[in-house]
């Protein structure tokens, strides 16, 4: 078996970077075979497994959390609302916003996909100890808390310069 840290490039950390990729993508494709078994998208079904677990989102919200453009998203909750998996409902103070929900039906569609969920993990996971998925977790979550890091020291960086240029702008006037 080939490791990150044997590889020609001689840089762990690109060569993990890159598997960690590799790894990403042929999920999703992975993912996108097995939603057609069902009828269904990706996107769809990631969308009714989140709604599963946290109703009452706005779409805004959902399409941040899916990393979607929120264009995207109503296409796609359109789509679900016309085949009755979920509803849209008016939000109790914001008239422009609506709230999402999944509807029995779509319960029943989830609950159909879930041998196919079963038998994906199953086959991702093979081999895998419950410790070995508690360390890669742990590694992963770090490698997560590391880009976030990142990405918030970067934007902290590039709003800096505009924050001294606002100040100074404020002093002439």
């Amino acid at each position: 078996m080939k490791h990150a840290h044997c590889t020609p490039s001689g840089d762990p950390r690109k060569e993990t970077l890159v598997l960690i990729k590799d790894v990403s993508r042929l999920m999703g494709t992975y993912f996108d075979q097995r939603a057609t078994e069902h009828g269904m998208t990706r996107a769809q079904w990631v969308l009714l497994g989140r709604l599963s677990r946290q109703e009452g989102l706005t779409q805004t919200e959902m399409a941040e959390i899916l990393e979607m453009q929120p264009i995207s998203l109503v296409r796609l909750v359109d789509k679900l609302t016309e085949q009755g998996l979920i509803e849209r409902r008016p939000h109790p103070t914001d008239r422009r916003a609506n709230l999402l929900f999944i509807t029995d039906a779509g319960r029943a569609t989830l609950e159909a996909v879930q041998p196919t969920a079963d038998d994906m993990l199953g086959r991702i996971f093979d081999g895998f100890s419950p410790a070995d998925l508690d360390r890669l977790s742990v590694e992963l979550e770090r490698v997560k808390t590391n880009i976030k890091d990142a990405m918030a020291h970067f934007a902290a960086q590039r709003a800096a310069p505009r924050r001294h240029e606002e100040e100074r702008e404020a002093h002439v006037r």
